[in-house]
């Protein structure tokens, strides 16, 4: 059963990863593409995010990741955004450097573009904020955006396991964290018109079972 168990995980794992590499990529490669003519020194900078970036996930095998290796990963997505929306796009990361803690590698990833694209991108200028934190019960990761809100249909789908095919990211670490942390994991949704924060609890003494 257990053996079972890491096989499923790994399975999960593996179709998230097949899912954000190329999509990540041919974002980052049109956004280097576009300032080639206009910021080359931008496009020669952000080409060695990218390089360092693909470096760092394929050296990296193992299924849990330090958690500030974890947020590396998200600085160089969002680096790239940055430079694809500029001014419009604001990011705050609040995580103390002394906080060390496994988790499932590209669980926070998924997260962030969701609060870019869905959230924070649908305002005129848009911010995402990032916060790590430790509590009584474990360590507790929540990214906020100021977009407009969730929709109902995909709150409740996500609730339900029955997300759709093209939100297979966010369901996708929804039922990894239930996976290895218990039927009590997940992802936990705050929403308003006035914007979404998502969470979800690293428990103290790690892995369910």
């Amino acid at each position: 059963m257990q053996k079972q168990k890491e096989l499923r995980q790994k399975a999960e794992f593996e179709a998230l990863q097949s899912q954000i590499n190329p999509h990540f990529l041919f974002n980052s490669l049109s956004i280097i593409t576009a300032l080639c003519r206009e910021r080359p020194e931008d496009a020669r900078e952000l080409l060695v995010v990218l390089g360092d970036y693909f470096r760092n996930t394929l050296q990296t095998k193992s299924y849990m990741i330090d958690i500030q290796e974890e947020l590396n990963h998200v600085r160089a997505y969002l680096r790239l955004e940055k430079a694809r929306f500029e001014e419009r796009l604001s990011v705050e990361i609040d995580v103390p450097e002394e906080l060390h803690i496994e988790v499932p590698q590209f669980i926070l990833q998924p997260l962030v573009e969701n609060a870019v694209k869905h959230g924070a991108m649908k305002r005129e200028r848009g911010s995402v904020h990032i916060s790590v934190s430790a509590i009584e019960r474990g360590v507790r990761v929540v990214v906020e955006d100021n977009g407009k809100g969730m929709p109902g249909e995909v709150m409740g789908a996500l609730a339900e396991d029955k997300m759709p095919h093209e939100k297979v990211g966010l369901a996708n670490v929804h039922k990894r964290l239930k996976s290895i942390y218990g039927a009590a994991g997940g992802l936990h949704i705050q929403s308003s018109v006035e914007g979404t924060a998502v969470s979800f609890l690293i428990p103290k003494g790690g892995r369910h079972g």
